[in-house]
Formats: C-alpha cells, sequence, structure tokens
C-alpha cells in the first residue's frame, strides 16, 4: 500500500489568512472586518526562501465554541468515542480514481462499546456521520471528535453478512476518547463528585 503523508488538511477545516505571520503568534485572534473573532492563529506553512509563511487559523464554528465552552467552566476538552478500529488500509489506498467512494471499513467492534449497543458490526462500512460523507479515517474520527461524549449522534453504514450489503442508520450514543496522559489534563472542575474515593471521569 502506499504511504501517505498527513498534511494540514487531515485536521479539518482551515482558514487561511492574508496576513503573513511569524513564529509565535499562534494562538491570537483572526478578526473579520467588523471587528468579529473568526478565527484563532495556528500553525505556518513554512516555505524555503521565502521570509515569512503563509499563515492559517482554527474557525470560530460550533466545535471551537464548545472547546472554549468546556475551558471556561473550567473542565478538560473531550472528544466522541464511537469504539471501533480499522484495516491498515482504507478504501482510498484501494481506489486508482481521484476522489475515493465514501465509507470506511470496521475490522473490529470494541466489546460493549458505543459502536456496539447501537448495531454497528465488524466488516461494516460507516458511509456517513450526521449526513456528512467519510471517505477515510481522518475523516470519521474528525466527525466524531467534534460531538461531545455522551451526545448522540446519526451513523449511516453498510452491514454485510453472508455476501449481502444492505444499508442502515443506526443512532448512536457516543462514549469518550480515552485520555492516556491523565497529567496533561488542565481541568479545576470535576464532571462528577468523588464518590467512596473513587473518582469518575466519564462511565
Amino acid at each position: 500500500a502506499p504511504v501517505r503523508e498527513e498534511t494540514l488538511h487531515h485536521l479539518g477545516t482551515l482558514l487561511q489568512v492574508d496576513t503573513r505571520l511569524n513564529l509565535g503568534t499562534s494562538g491570537g485572534p483572526i478578526l473579520n472586518l467588523q471587528g468579529e473573532m473568526i478565527g484563532i492563529s495556528t500553525s505556518l506553512a513554512a516555505l524555503t526562501g521565502y521570509e515569512k509563511s503563509v499563515g492559517y487559523a482554527i474557525p470560530m464554528d460550533e466545535s471551537m465554541l464548545r472547546v472554549i465552552k468546556s475551558l471556561r467552566e473550567g473542565r478538560g476538552v473531550e472528544y466522541g468515542f464511537l469504539g471501533v478500529s480499522f484495516n491498515q488500509d482504507d478504501r482510498r489506498d484501494l481506489h486508482r480514481g481521484s476522489l475515493p467512494p465514501p465509507g470506511v471499513e470496521v475490522s473490529r467492534v470494541i466489546r460493549n462499546g458505543p459502536a456496539a449497543s447501537a448495531g454497528i458490526q465488524d466488516g461494516d462500512i460507516v458511509l456517513r456521520v450526521n449526513g456528512k460523507p467519510v471517505h477515510t479515517r481522518m475523516d470519521l474520527t474528525r466527525e466524531i471528535g467534534k460531538i461531545s461524549p455522551g451526545g448522540r449522534v446519526r451513523v449511516d453504514v453498510m452491514h454485510r453478512s453472508g455476501g449481502a450489503e444492505y444499508p442502515a442508520t443506526v443512532n448512536v450514543e457516543l462514549g469518550k476518547w480515552p485520555v492516556v496522559d491523565e497529567e496533561g489534563i488542565q481541568a479545576t472542575q470535576r464532571r462528577y463528585e468523588p464518590w467512596r474515593g473513587l473518582v469518575v471521569d466519564f462511565p
């Protein structure tokens, strides 16, 4: 399978700004002509031979506003979790056209996870999340991650069983993306109060 290099577009929609940004300007507000904040500056596109780089910004969309709301409440930023894993290669690797067909093949559904509880099975192909087509694993991860744990999402899948395929739409109540680095969480407010010495982050 061809080796693909991940680039900025894998992270979702970014705004390219006209102003040339210097190192250290990440996190600054991007304003429109009405003085409204429409983005937060982030990565630079470093080009050899140029003094300054093209700048990009994270748009102030619904997903970003959710992140800001969580931080203002003193909580850590949380991301939705579907509970599936994938084959090493996705359908983009197997398609020679410019755009692969929608769909990400699930190699394994995690037992008792959100996807399993909703009826998603090993070998199913996830076609859309809340009506938005997904073409790669990164697309699926990004769309699920935009939604808070405990939120419900509509997932269109193609079930495959006994050589037959049939479409289905399932509603999934998402879990929380597992936290690996607990020391990296900067949260002052807990989701739940401690119970008998046990601190629960998310069931």
